[in-house]
């Protein structure tokens, strides 16, 4: 049996990154830690590694002529990390997690009006079917522009309801 106290914590505050790469790691390790926060530099970190990730799985799919195989599976496989990362983000901002989710709807219907539209409706119906997707996509659109707004914002000084800031950084 062990009878070693467990020892002391040397600090308080976590270890931050850094570079980006520690960032990018960091978001990766918390792939499906949707509480607490999380800094701007952890948010674009991660944002640019996703980005960089599926341009770089879209130039294999035109190379190897996979139609979008690699870059489906490099956007499925880094999906939870980047919306885990978003919604400790919009917490740090004092945010709630559904400003990730809010848009999805509109997005969705929209886009679904406007293929009914295009491959089902009757020709009287479909200007109105167009019209009304296009609404709804914009709304949508609308909502992803608040979200990206929110998410540049700095962070909350000191603790909010979703945990203490231990990154005191914005």
């Amino acid at each position: 049996m062990n009878n070693t106290p467990p020892s002391p914590s040397t600090s308080a505050t976590p270890t931050l990154p850094q570079d980006g790469w520690g960032w990018i790691m960091q978001a990766l390790k918390n792939y499906a830690v949707f509480s607490g926060r999380s800094p701007r530099r952890a948010f674009w970190w991660c944002s640019l590694f996703q980005f960089g990730a599926v341009l770089v799985a879209n130039l294999g799919d035109m190379l190897f002529n996979t139609g979008n195989l690699l870059s489906a599976q490099v956007w499925l496989g880094l999906l939870l990390p980047t919306l885990a990362v978003g919604v400790r983000r919009l917490h740090d901002t004092g945010r709630s997690a559904w400003w990730v989710f809010i848009n999805m709807p509109f997005l969705a219907a929209g886009w679904g009006l406007w293929s009914l539209a295009k491959r089902h409706a009757c020709p009287e119906h479909a200007h109105a079917l167009v019209v009304a997707g296009g609404a709804l996509f914009i709304i949508g659109l609308a909502l992803t522009v608040a979200q990206f707004v929110f998410e540049c914002l700095p962070s909350q000084p000191g603790p909010n309801k979703y945990g203490p800031n231990p990154y005191n950084q914005g």
